[in-house]
């Protein structure tokens, strides 16, 4: 197997990696040529050098030693050959879900640092939160406390 994956969230802390897979010989439509397979991450020729990104809880990496060959056993297929995509793409469906309500988790901690900080920032000697300005671009993102 050779290629290579760029931001893998938690690439650097995984044992094992599932991998999305190109098999050219499994079907003659364009998805039914993927197929799942699980590597080691301590087979020879595997890397998974750490990305420097601003999210600091979260380590990122670049899979870039598939660009050498990694020999990976047939027994290590997961599922039906050539299914992969229809695989891959019932984990994705749920995983947008998890990334939409971390979004939403994230705004929202965003709101509540804003306004306590408007709240506790003095300005000509009153709160921030005082002035007609603040008040309004805190209600216009959609707090109306």
């Amino acid at each position: 197997m050779n290629g290579t994956k760029t931001f893998i969230t938690g690439g650097t802390l995984a044992d094992y990696l599932l991998v999305l897979l190109c098999d050219r010989t499994s079907g003659q439509v364009r998805h039914d040529r993927f197929s799942v397979i699980m590597v080691e991450t301590d087979r020879k020729g595997f890397e998974a050098p750490s990305l420097n990104t601003s999210l600091a809880s979260v380590p990122r990496t670049q899979l870039k030693s598939l660009s050498a060959i990694v020999r990976v056993p047939k027994a290590n297929l997961i599922g039906t050959p050539g299914r992969g995509f229809q695989q891959f793409y019932g984990v994705l469906r749920s995983h947008r879900l998890h990334v939409a309500a971390e979004a939403v988790g994230l705004a929202q901690g965003a709101m509540e640092q804003a306004i306590q900080h408007v709240r506790k920032r003095q300005q000509f000697g009153k709160p921030l939160a005082s002035f007609q300005v603040t008040q309004f671009k805190i209600a216009e993102n959609g707090h109306t406390n």
